[in-house]
């Protein structure tokens, strides 16, 4: 089955990082810890796939800048883990910058939908 929110390229990104990020989990990694970016990854994925039913713009921006909260919590765990030694530095950097880069997209998208919502408020 092919689902229309699949084809966004923001929401495949979010989903390379949900699954860059279990590939790299060991089954004996800290229980909770692990539960934890697992989950906020999988959300970051979830509100950018909920965007793409949204007729409003504002209802868009939220569900996005939610997405950018929980991917800021992967950001923050997967730091931690790498600090920890969870995780291999280079394993942890390349998963942080794919957070950063995703993030960049997704405010990206937030500044074209509040640029186009100017543009025909001045028409």
């Amino acid at each position: 089955m092919n689902l229309k929110f699949e084809k966004l390229l923001v929401r495949q990104k979010a989903k390379e990082i949900v699954l860059n990020i279990q590939k790299k989990l060991k089954p004996d990694d800290d229980w909770w810890f692990k539960s934890q970016v697992q989950r906020a990854s999988i959300s970051v994925m979830d509100y950018i796939s909920q965007w793409y039913e949204k007729r409003y713009d504002d209802a868009k921006i939220k569900l996005y800048l939610i997405a950018t909260s929980y991917n800021n919590k992967v950001l923050n765990m997967i730091s931690l883990w790498k600090d920890l030694w969870y995780m291999a530095p280079e394993v942890a950097n390349n998963i942080l910058e794919e957070c950063i880069n995703l993030n960049k997209m997704i405010y990206s998208l937030v500044s074209k939908i509040k640029k186009r919502n100017e543009v025909e408020q001045t028409k």
